[in-house]
């Protein structure tokens, strides 16, 4: 009888153990890999494109040649250039969402280790906004 209240009472350290691991927990450590890769190394192209309604879309980019950008870990996404430097807001929200410079994008790779390229896109209404960041330029 002793010996299975000791294996029963194990059993049921096993399972309240198991239960403190909750979804939210996972969550976190999935978001600190997405932070993780975003914030190692420099990112030296950024390009923006803005196109509605399916037509052709306009591209900007945001990185002048020689700058770079870091996401560093007050949660602002740093643009330097030669002496100058200015930075926005990012947040990952979840593995596959992110907010960058007040807008919500969805993350198109899939962040399990280092990446050369990240791609957000937003679709609100008929406009789409997508940001291409690389680590170098091609």
């Amino acid at each position: 009888m002793k010996k299975y209240l000791k294996v029963f009472g194990l059993i049921l350290v096993v399972l309240i153990g198991f239960s403190a691991c909750s979804e939210e927990t996972v969550t976190s450590a999935e978001k600190d890999i997405v932070n993780n890769v975003l914030r190692t190394g420099n990112w030296r192209s950024l390009e923006k494109t803005i196109s509605s309604g399916g037509e052709m879309g306009i591209t900007t980019e945001l990185i002048t040649e020689g700058g770079r950008l870091e996401f560093k870990s007050d949660n602002k996404a740093w643009f330097y250039d030669g002496d100058n430097a200015h930075s926005v807001p990012y947040r990952v929200i979840a593995t596959k969402e992110m907010e960058f410079d007040g807008m919500t994008y969805v993350i198109q790779e899939n962040i399990v280790g280092k990446i050369n390229t990240l791609t957000l896109i937003n679709d609100e209404g008929a406009t789409q906004t997508r940001l291409v960041f690389k680590r170098n330029r091609d």
